[in-house]
C-alpha cells in the first residue's frame, strides 16, 4: 500500500515536470503534501493485516547473498571437518580418548584434559589412577571442571575429567539435521556422523525414560559418571567432607561458593538411612529434561526415511521407531498439589502449584533412599526449571500435543519467566547465560509452539539490549553476548545468534526493532567469523584427510559452560564439540534465512551439499545452495 502511495506521488512529479505548462509545477509539492497525509490517515485509522517477513526481507535473496561469503562457508566446511574428526568412534589403532573408543576394536589411550593458566593450549594427556578413562562410541568429547572457582583459571579446572552423558551427542546432531548431502553414499559425511550416533540415546534409557549418565557396568544399579571412580575417589572424600576434625577446612574452602552442605553428604553417607553409600551422589533418576531430548531427536530424524534410498540404513523401519511412552512418564510428573517439605526453594519465583514440568521422573513423596535402583532425587527435592520445561515444550510441540495436561501452564511459565526476566537464574542446572534463550526460541520455532509468541517480543528486546551492553565492555566483543557464569563468549554468542534467527525479523518489525534486530544479527556472526582458530586434523578418515598433499583443515571456538550441577559452583561441563555444533546451527539457520521465517528443522528449507572441496580453501568448490 505505501508503495502505491509513492508511485502516485512519483507520477505527480514526473508529469508536472515533463509538461510544457510549467505553471502547475508549484502546485506538485502541495499535492504530494496532501497524499502523504492521506496515507498517513488512512494507516491510522483503518486496521492493517499484520507485517509478514516476507514484506520487508526475500528469503531467496537472503540465501543467496549469504551463500556468497566465502569466509562463512569456509567455517561451515571448517566446523563440519572438526566435528567428523572428533567424533568417538573405532580409529584404528589405539588413539586418544577423545576421539577413539575405548570399548572396540583395540581401545583408546585414555586421556584428561589439564588447563595451565596462561597457556592458552589445553593439554590432554594420559589419565592415571585410579581413573580409567571409558567413552560411548558415537558420542563427542566433553569434560566436568570440579570447584573451578577454586581450583580453576578462566572457568576451566587444572584437571578435568572425560564425562559421558547423553546432553551432549544429542545436542551436537541437532543442527546435522538441517543439512542434506546429495551425492553418493560413501561421499556422505554428515550422514555418517548420524548414523554413528544414531542410537546413542537408547544406551541411556532407565527403566521407562531416559538418564544424563550410564550406569558404570553391567552389574551397577546406579548411574554415574564414567571416569569417576566411587569407591577410590568419592568415598574418601566424602569422608573427608564430614569429618568433624576437617570441618573448619572445609568451612572456608566453601566460604562463598555454591557447594553442597555436610548434611546431604552425611545422610548419603549413613548406612542405615542409605545403604548404597556414596553412589548416592551421583545416582540421579531418569529426569524430563533428557527424556524429552531424546523424544524430540527421534521425532526429528524421521525427516531423514528413505532421504537417501542407496543406503539401506536410512530405509529400514527399525531405525526410524519413536518411544512415545516416555512422554507419558514426563507428564505424570508436574508442579501441582505438592507438598511443601519438597519443594526446591530456588524455583520460589514460580509460585505453588505452577502446573509445569518437574525435573526428576521419581515420586517425591517417597523415602529418598528407597528403590535406588530407580534414582535418588538430589537433596529429596524436586523443582521446576525454565530450560527442562522449554525442551518438554519442543517435545510436544514435535509431537503436535498442545492438548497435553500441563502444556499451558508449562507455555504460562514460561512467558512468565521471560517477562519478569527471571531466566538468567531460573535455569537451575545451567548457568551459560544465554541457554535459556536458545531453548525457549528453539520451542517456539522448531516445536511449533505459537503460543509463545508474546514472549518472544519481550525476549528479543533483551537480547538486543545484552548484546550492545556487552559489545561495550570492549572493542574486541562488538556482536558478541555474554556467558554469565561462562568466562568466554563464543558459546553465549552462538545461542544469542541462534535465538535471534528463531525469534525472526517478523517479530522484529512488528516491536520497531527491524534495523536494530539485524545489526544483532550481522554483528554476531561477523564476532564468530573473526574469532575462528585453526584446526589440525587428527585422523586420515576424516573427509578422506589422508590422500596426498592435500591441505584440509578444521575450524574451532574455545569451549564453553553449558551445564552444572545442582550446586552451581561444584561442577561445570565444558565440551568443544558443543561449542562448535552451536557455532554450526548458528551459521546454518543463518544461511538458510531462518529469520525471514518459512522453516523449521522438519519442514521447510534445508543446506544441500553438492561437492565438498578437495581442500579447506579451495571454497569455489563447495558447492551448496538452499532449497
Amino acid at each position: 500500500m505505501v508503495n502505491i502511495f509513492i508511485r502516485i506521488a512519483k507520477s505527480i512529479f514526473n508529469r508536472n515536470f515533463s509538461s510544457a505548462n510549467r505553471a502547475c509545477a508549484g502546485a506538485a509539492p502541495f499535492l504530494v503534501l496532501f497524499i502523504f497525509i492521506a496515507a498517513a490517515l488512512f494507516f491510522t485509522f483503518i486496521p492493517q493485516p499484520a507485517v509478514a517477513a516476507e514484506n520487508f526481507v526475500d528469503a531467496k535473496s537472503l540465501c543467496e547473498s549469504r551463500l556468497n561469503n566465502a569466509n562463512l562457508k569456509r567455517a561451515l566446511l571448517g566446523i563440519l571437518i572438526y566435528l567428523d574428526d572428533t567424533q568417538v568412534r573405532n580409529r584404528p589403532g589405539t588413539r586418544s580418548s577423545v576421539f577413539d573408543s575405548s570399548d572396540s576394536g583395540d581401545g583408546c589411550d585414555g586421556k584428561v584434559e589439564m588447563n595451565i593458566p596462561y597457556l592458552k593450549k589445553t593439554l590432554n594427556l594420559p589419565a592415571m589412577p585410579p581413573i580409567k578413562v571409558r567413552n560411548v562410541e558415537g558420542e563427542w568429547w566433553s569434560t566436568v571442571h570440579f570447584v573451578p572457582k577454586k581450583f580453576g583459571y578462566k572457568g576451566k579446572s587444572m584437571v578435568a575429567i572425560p564425562d559421558s552423558n547423553l546432553f551432549v551427542p544429542a545436542f551436537v546432531v541437532y543442527p546435522l539435521f538441517l543439512f542434506r548431502e546429495n551425492m553418493p553414499a560413501p561421499g556422505r559425511n554428515i550422514a555418517k556422523m548420524l548414523k554413528n550416533a544414531w542410537n546413542i540415546d537408547e544406551k541411556y534409557k532407565r527403566g521407562d525414560a531416559y538418564n544424563f549418565w550410564l550406569r558404570p557396568s553391567p552389574e551397577a544399579l546406579y548411574t554415574a559418571p564414567y571416569n569417576i571412580p566411587i569407591d577410590k575417589a568419592v568415598t574418601p572424600l566424602a569422608k573427608s567432607y564430614i569429618n568433624a576434625k576437617l570441618a573448619f577446612f572445609w568451612k572456608a574452602f566453601a566460604k562463598g561458593l555454591n557447594v553442597p552442605s555436610t548434611e546431604w553428604v552425611i545422610r548419603c553417607l549413613d548406612p542405615v538411612e542409605n545403604p548404597g553409600g556414596a553412589s548416592a551422589l551421583f545416582n540421579i533418576p531418569n529426569d524430563s529434561d533428557d527424556s524429552s531430548t531424546a523424544l524430540s531427536l527421534q521425532i526429528i530424524r524421521g525427516q531423514l526415511k528413505n532421504a537417501y534410498p542407496d543406503d539401506a540404513f536410512f530405509t529400514v523401519d527399525s531405525n526410524f521407531k519413536i518411544d512415545s511412552a516416555v512422554c507419558d512418564v514426563i507428564l505424570n510428573y508436574r508442579d501441582i498439589n505438592r507438598d511443601s517439605r519438597f519443594e526446591d526453594g530456588r524455583d520460589s519465583w514460580k509460585g505453588p502449584g505452577s502446573g509445569a514440568f518437574l525435573t526428576w521422573l521419581r515420586d517425591e513423596k517417597e523415602p529418598t533412599f528407597s528403590s535406588s535402583e530407580r534414582g535418588i532425587i538430589p537433596l529429596g527435592k524436586n523443582n521446576v526449571d525454565v530450560v527442562v520445561n522449554s525442551n518438554v515444550l519442543l517435545m510436544l510441540g514435535l509431537l503436535n500435543n498442545k492438548t497435553a495436561a500441563g502444556y499451558n501452564e508449562t507455555v504460562s511459565l514460561l512467558t512468565k519467566a521471560v517477562l519478569q526476566k527471571v531466566w538468567p537464574a531460573a535455569g537451575l542446572y545451567y548457568p551459560q547465560n544465554m541457554i535459556f534463550p536458545y531453548t525457549v526460541t528453539r520451542a517456539y520455532r522448531d516445536g511449533g509452539n505459537d503460543a509463545l509468541r508474546p514472549a518472544m517480543k519481550k525476549l528479543l528486546h533483551d537480547l538486543i539490549a545484552e548484546q550492545k551492553i556487552y559489545s561495550k565492555t570492549s572493542n574486541s566483543k562488538a556482536g558478541a553476548f555474554p556467558g554469565g557464569e561462562d568466562m568466554t563468549d563464543y558459546l553465549s554468542t552462538a545461542l544469542g545468534l541462534i535465538s535471534l534467527l528463531n525469534i525472526g525479523a517478523d517479530i522484529a518489525c512488528e516491536e520497531a526493532v527491524l534495523d536494530d534486530y539485524n545489526r544483532a544479527v550481522e554483528s554476531a556472526v561477523q564476532y564468530l567469523l573473526n574469532t575462528a582458530k585453526k584446526y589440525k586434523v587428527k585422523n586420515a578418515e576424516t573427509f578422506n584427510a589422508g590422500q596426498k598433499d592435500r591441505d584440509l583443515y578444521g575450524v574451532r571456538w574455545d569451549s564453553g559452560l553449558f551445564f552444572s550441577a545442582s550446586f552451581w559452583d561444584l561442577a561445570h561441563w565444558r565440551s568443544e564439540p558443543f561449542a562448535q555444533a552451536m557455532i554450526l546451527e548458528a551459521f546454518t539457520k543463518y544461511l538458510l534465512a531462518y529469520d525471514a521465517g518459512g522453516t523449521n528443522i522438519v519442514s521447510g528449507r534445508k543446506l544441500h551439499i553438492k561437492q565438498y572441496p578437495q581442500e579447506t580453501n579451495d571454497i569455489s568448490n563447495f558447492i551448496i545452495e538452499v532449497k
